[in-house]
């Protein structure tokens, strides 16, 4: 099994078999291939997010004033609104001004090309331009009854915590969907085995058909993953993807049909 992948994409006569293979081969297969694309895809967005967040972390902690949260209210030092962006994305423009108790608008948050806007008593979030998200800080849930100071040191503890919830979160949403969609794309591509297999007289059902259209996805899996660490996407990937299983299913057919009868001389 270690090999089976590997197998599958440079080893054409290992198709031999498995349209015969039983369902717990199939299941361990599949499994272990998403296992395999969940390292992937777990690594190449640690690559990719590190940074990113690396720099997020130092932004926060330099550019945001120490912000004490205390019985419904937020204050900071700061006698005047304090604006922050990002320095990568200016889209995530901030202002904290703790001094004001007045409802901000979505006009005034268009107008200013804001993304939060930080009241005394409340939270603003525009996701979108032509809406607003309100939060009265005096109604949050679970608020804590102590002072809570948000700052520089705050912000680098959240900075360390994230990745260890992020990428587990990763590689366990990442090996789901991958099986999941795998499974459902196994019968997709087996309706394809069935024209094949009725253009070249393969002999086979459609059950063996399926088994080999889930082992014949596994070269485009390896491109998938080889295309997470480039920097840009593989051209009409979904095209070459459709090529590619078309040929190891057009392979794997000719594998595991039976062998025409001897013609008597």
């Amino acid at each position: 099994m270690l090999l089976a992948p590997l197998r599958a994409v440079g080893d054409l006569p290992f198709y031999r078999g498995v349209a015969a293979r039983n369902p717990p081969w199939l299941i361990g297969y599949l499994t272990y291939l998403g296992f395999l694309f969940s390292i992937a895809a777990t690594v190449s967005m640690a690559l990719k997010v590190t940074p990113i967040l690396t720099e997020t972390v130092d932004w926060a902690a330099g550019a945001i004033p120490q912000i004490t949260f205390s019985g419904g209210k937020v204050s900071t030092a700061s006698p005047e609104p304090v604006r922050v962006e990002h320095p990568r994305m200016p889209e995530i423009a901030i202002v904290i001004d703790t001094h004001r108790t007045t409802t901000v608008t979505a006009q005034e948050m268009r107008d200013q090309k804001l993304a939060v806007y930080l009241t005394q008593n409340a939270l603003y979030l525009a996701p979108r331009p032509d809406k607003i998200e309100s939060y009265d800080l005096s109604k949050i849930a679970g608020a804590p009854q102590q002072p809570t100071v948000l700052d520089a040191a705050f912000f680098r503890t959240v900075g360390q915590a994230l990745p260890k919830i992020l990428y587990p979160l990763t590689f366990f949403l990442s090996w789901t969907i991958f099986l999941l969609w795998k499974l459902f794309a196994s019968l997709v591509y087996g309706v394809v085995a069935l024209l094949i297999n009725a253009g070249i007289g393969g002999g086979l059902e459609f059950p063996q058909l399926w088994r080999i259209a889930l082992v014949a996805q596994t070269p485009v899996v390896f491109l998938q993953m080889a295309q997470m660490f480039l920097p840009q996407p593989i051209p009409l990937f979904g095209v070459i993807a459709w090529i590619v299983v078309g040929v190891y299913l057009w392979q794997g057919i000719k594998q595991n049909a039976p062998a025409a009868p001897a013609v008597p001389i």
